[in-house]
């Protein structure tokens, strides 16, 4: 037993997995298929079925998936009216997104009749649906039935409302079918709030003087220490750190601008220029050396002149 439930469980995920893969590839009718042909417990449940007739609902096989819901209501939740409730509004909504407004009618109504008798929440709901629905009906029973729901939903929401706040705001009220007519809402005036009275003021008992606004405590100023007026004004910047002051940016550029000299000061252009000059000198040289002229080595400053005389050494 625990093997075969074991079996059941693998084949229902593997059905789902097909589903699954014809929703992917766009195959929405094919997928439906596959979920209510299954022999499995799982495609009986109402969740399976609704699942089904959302798909066949995007692959607009409005037809089939109205065949579908009322074969699944008539064989499987005969008793289950719960299950009806939901499987006719699904149908109806349905029918209505696709504006066969006919078909959509009938289920609301089949609906409408089921909440009544189980008494369900949805009662307010499935009346809003039906009358939206009848509104693009053609015909005078129509239009009777439509009047005829619209007094029944407005009791049903006087009933869940209870009291509410008259329009002059103290007297007491229960909700009335005829206050749902537009033309009569439109020349009601505006209804008052509980808290409202207190805010009220009365204008006459408010004096003249009493409208002024009071004036602003001025603030004495507060000066420093030894504080003179004469003196010039404080440095703005003080309280920016040194790098970001303006003095210090023109003494960054000029360390900028040196970057490239070395320590004796010499660049990169002029050590280029002392170099070609060198150059030229030598090659002067070479040319009067070639012509036959003696070329003598410039005296040093830490040479004697010629013929100068050797100065004696003085003793200590």
């Amino acid at each position: 037993q625990h093997s075969s439930s074991n079996d059941e469980d693998l084949i229902t995920i593997c059905v789902c997995a097909r589903a699954q893969i014809c929703v992917n590839t766009g195959n929405f009718a094919e997928a439906a298929s596959i979920l209510l042909n299954s022999s499995l417990p799982f495609a009986k449940q109402v969740a399976t079925v609704l699942s089904a007739a959302k798909l066949l609902e995007r692959a607009s096989e409005y037809d089939r998936l109205e065949v579908e819901l009322e074969k699944f209501v008539s064989t499987c939740i005969v008793e289950d009216a719960k299950s009806q409730l939901l499987i006719y509004s699904a149908l109806a909504d349905a029918m209505r997104r696709c504006e066969r407004w006919n078909q959509a009618a009938k289920h609301y109504t089949t609906a409408l009749e089921i909440s009544q008798r189980i008494k369900s929440n949805d009662e307010t709901d499935i009346l809003s649906a039906l009358i939206y629905t009848l509104s693009y009906i053609e015909g005078s029973e129509t239009s009777e039935t439509s009047v005829e729901y619209t007094a029944k939903l407005a009791a049903i929401l006087g009933e869940s409302r209870g009291k509410a706040v008259g329009i002059d705001g103290e007297d007491e009220m229960e909700i009335d079918v005829k206050l749902m007519d537009g033309s009569v809402l439109e020349n009601m005036p505006i209804p008052k709030r509980r808290g409202d009275r207190s805010l009220e003021v009365n204008v006459e008992s408010v004096s003249v003087g009493a409208t002024k606004v009071k004036a602003k405590k001025k603030r004495k100023r507060r000066l420093p220490k030894g504080y003179e007026a004469d003196w010039p004004p404080p440095d703005p910047e003080r309280w920016l750190p040194k790098y970001m002051r303006a003095g210090y940016k023109k003494k960054k550029k000029q360390k900028q601008d040196n970057i490239g000299k070395g320590t004796q000061g010499g660049d990169l252009s002029s050590t280029a220029a002392f170099s070609d000059k060198q150059d030229r000198a030598a090659a002067a040289a070479r040319e009067r050396i070639d012509d036959g002229e003696r070329i003598e080595a410039p005296v040093r400053a830490d040479q004697r002149p010629k013929g100068a005389k050797k100065k004696a050494k003085r003793r200590k």
